[in-house]
This record gives structure tokens, C-alpha cells and sequence, in this order.
């Protein structure tokens, strides 16, 4: 197992953010309402790798058209990958209106979230 100068399991972090955060929001994100259902719901990862974030997509079962990405061209920019995807696709009607996304920060730092966005009632 590779460790960091520090200690830190890299990989052990990218799987905690990856494989038990992400499939977590997505049964949130279902249990929340009776109407919703799987094809309603995004996916932006942790832009560290492209086969990694396609075997997050198969677990959470997440279709190819919900699944945003950009690390195949612009590379691993690290914990800004992941709000960098969902800026370059905020106005793509394909986004929806609810997003999974998970990153990873240098350190012993992840975090998930479940965005949802929403009409302003008037």
C-alpha cells in the first residue's frame, strides 16, 4: 500500500469518498421522495481518473448521459476537478436537477454532496 510523506492512504480516502459516500447519496437522494427514481440523478466525481470514475458510474448506477466528466481533457486538477465539471455544465439540460458529487483534497479531506436544484416558487 503507498502512503504519503505524512502517513496518508490516498487510495483508502478515494474510497471512502467514492465507494460509501456516492452510493449513499444516491439512496438519500431516492428514499427522499416516492417520485424520484435513478435516471433522475447526476454524477460528478473526484476528477482523478476516467476508469475510476466509470467503476463509481456502474456501482451507482448512474446512465452514460448523467455522468459528467472532464478529466480525459483537462486532466486531474485535483479537489477543484469536481465543481469545475458541474460550472462548464451548469446551463446542460442533461445535468437535471439533482447532482452526486464527491472530491478529494490533499490531506485526510473529502467530502460529498447532493445538489438539488429547484423553481423559485412566486
Amino acid at each position: 500500500m503507498v502512503t504519503s510523506p505524512a502517513g496518508l492512504r490516498g487510495a483508502v480516502l478515494r474510497h471512502q469518498a467514492h465507494q460509501r459516500d456516492l452510493p449513499a447519496l444516491r439512496t438519500h437522494y431516492l428514499a427522499a421522495s416516492p417520485e424520484r427514481t435513478p435516471e433522475g440523478l447526476s454524477l460528478i466525481g473526484h476528477q482523478a481518473n476516467l476508469r475510476m470514475l466509470e467503476a463509481v458510474q456502474r456501482r451507482t448506477e448512474v446512465a452514460d448521459a448523467r455522468h459528467f466528466y472532464n478529466v480525459d481533457h483537462r486532466g486531474n486538477c485535483g479537489a477543484s476537478g469536481a465543481p469545475t465539471v458541474l460550472s462548464e455544465n451548469w446551463d446542460n439540460p442533461q445535468l437535471g436537477d439533482a447532482v452526486a458529487r464527491s472530491v478529494v483534497g490533499s490531506g485526510l479531506t473529502w467530502a460529498g454532496s447532493l445538489l438539488e436544484r429547484t423553481v423559485p416558487s412566486t
